[in-house]
């Protein structure tokens, strides 16, 4: 019987790229550059390249990358400054979620779990004014890295692998991860071109799937 649902923040709750793009804006303009448009691609395609050469996450490791591969010099005060702009942008999908996510916490313990920093996804949940419906907010500090079996197995917490289901964008990092410790898992997929069967559009599928599939 399903118990608790484990979702992804990252392109499934909220529209990362949009928040990152405007965070970014927000601090180039903040130091005068006027190029800020250039800039800022370029640094969204660096944190990306970053977390596909799986690196560790620490701030130090990630500001020594930025500086490898960046035209400017970061200190961790820049970084720092850089992802506290980046807290205050919360863009849900769509308006929608906060209707599902209130309904579902009637009915079942909800958390998070992503690949980035606590203190940044609490900030832009509760921007987006849905953390109130999650009982934990799962990071880099607290639960280690998706897809590592670790991060998803600390996600369940005091519950059974079996009575948790795992809500996500990604086929690696969420669904992948899911599976490999038994978890039932759910895909979002708004293209519908991913092959994977247990998938939906939206969060606003999510309670019809779960009554369909008598989880």
């Amino acid at each position: 019987m399903l118990k608790k649902i484990i979702f992804d923040v990252d392109q499934t709750l909220l529209n990362t790229e949009k928040d990152c793009y405007d965070a970014y804006i927000d601090y180039f303009k903040s130091k005068g550059i006027t190029n800020y448009k250039e800039y800022t691609l370029k640094l969204y395609e660096i944190i990306d390249r970053y977390d596909e050469e799986k690196r560790d996450y620490s701030k130090e490791d990630l500001v020594e990358y930025l500086n490898i591969h960046f035209d400017i010099n970061f200190t961790k005060e820049d970084f720092n400054s850089i992802f506290k702009t980046y807290q205050s942008h919360g863009t849900l999908l769509n308006d929608s979620i906060k209707d599902t996510l209130k309904n579902l916490s009637k009915n079942y313990e909800l958390v998070t779990l992503s690949k980035w920093y606590v203190e940044d996804q609490e900030k832009r949940l509760e921007k987006a004014g849905i953390l109130k419906y999650f009982k934990k907010v799962y990071g880099i500090e607290n639960a280690g890295l998706k897809p590592e079996k670790k991060a998803f197995i600390t996600a369940c917490g005091d519950y059974k692998i079996e009575e948790c289901l795992m809500v996500g964008d990604s086929m690696k990092s969420d669904i992948g991860g899911a599976r490999q410790i038994g978890m039932k898992a759910v895909l979002i997929d708004p293209t519908g071109k991913k092959k994977y069967k247990n998938k939906i559009k939206s969060i606003n599928e999510l309670e019809d799937f779960i009554k369909r599939r008598n989880y």
